[in-house]
């Protein structure tokens, strides 16, 4: 199999395999790869972005109905398995971006054999715009969300008005949102941020009292006061659901590998393409592209595949993404591209 590639640097290549019982879990940081062994009944509290209807069936992801609470940035698991065991009857959706984070919430909910928490390992914007249908989110939660206090940094705050919105489309009538943070300024910002009437609000100073590593962090540190925003829905602001579109496949005439310059794309969609591999016994070609869209950054494999007086270019079998604009225009260009190679 011939590899053509961007650089010469090498491939760092992670992913999880296991036999159904156990296995093996592979993640890596550049070139650096680290291995667990696991038991594969810990991932069961995983929900996969990608492997399920969207937005996710709550109800049959739980077994049951129950109020809904969501807690950004879960962290290492401490707020929300302590609060699934307090009440049983509820279901917890937790979402980190950080899968180490994930790894260790997993082994604590397996280790307090809790059955009401089910994790997301992506961006929260992607959840709320995704993942859940409007009003039907009973209360959100959010424990020590990075401040990013540097001016420069501002841009990078989660909570602005956008996004303030958007939990509120999520949120049942009357249903709560719960910042709580070290850094006043930042709470501050927040209320600026508010959509006029969309929220009543409330701040006050709390003690410490939810145990996780920040707020153990700040302690140590000699900080024993925090402040705690609750926003509490008044009027529904209408933000649909962001759906999956269906993608379209291209054939072409001809196709050849050798020649074949693939040219990056910056636009509405910033679209990167790294190695391809082709196989000239099979005469079946694969690309690699990573597409970003705002809040949605994707690995994608493209397949470029002959047919008996064509080629066939679409999806690679078995690649998991979401079908969204920026994928198809991924495929379009590699149409485009291989026939003026």
């Amino acid at each position: 199999m011939e590899v053509f590639r961007r650089s010469q640097e090498p491939i760092t290549i992670s992913g999880i395999d296991f036999d159904g019982t156990s296995g093996w879990i592979q993640g890596g940081v550049s070139n650096k790869i680290v291995v667990k062994k696991f038991n594969a009944s810990l991932l069961s509290p995983l929900v996969s972005i990608y492997e399920n209807e969207r937005p996710v069936d709550w109800s049959k992801q739980f077994g049951r109905k129950g109020p809904m609470i969501v807690e950004i940035g879960s962290g290492l698991g401490e707020f929300i398995v302590h609060r699934a065991e307090q009440f049983p009857k509820q279901n917890f959706v937790g979402i980190e971006y950080d899968w180490p984070r994930v790894y260790k919430t997993l082994r604590r909910i397996s280790r307090f054999n809790i059955k009401n928490v089910r994790l997301l390992n992506v961006d929260a914007r992607v959840v709320f715009e995704r993942l859940f249908l409007p009003v039907t989110i009973d209360s959100v939660v959010a424990l020590f969300p990075c401040p990013w206090p540097k001016r420069s940094h501002i841009k990078h705050r989660l909570f602005n008005r956008e996004f303030l919105q958007l939990i509120n489309s999520r949120l049942a009538d009357h249903g709560e949102l719960k910042i709580v943070t070290d850094f006043y300024p930042y709470l501050e910002w927040i209320s600026d941020e508010i959509p006029a009437q969309a929220f009543r609000y409330s701040e006050r100073k709390i003690p410490p009292q939810f145990d996780t590593k920040f707020e153990r962090r700040w302690q140590g540190q000699g900080q024993n006061e925090f402040w705690e925003l609750l926003l509490t829905k008044q009027s529904s602001v209408a933000i649909p659901l962001k759906e999956d579109i269906i993608l379209k496949e291209f054939s072409i005439s001809h196709f050849n590998a050798q020649s074949l310059t693939l040219v990056d794309e910056k636009k509405d969609a910033v679209i990167l393409f790294k190695e391809h591999f082709f196989d000239s016994r099979k005469s079946r070609a694969m690309i690699h592209a990573i597409v970003v869209e705002k809040n949605l950054t994707q690995h994608f494999w493209i397949a470029v595949v002959k047919q008996s007086d064509h080629w066939m270019i679409r999806p690679l079998e078995g690649c998991l993404f979401i079908p969204t604009p920026g994928i198809q225009r991924a495929l379009e260009l590699v149409r485009e591209q291989s026939s003026i190679s």
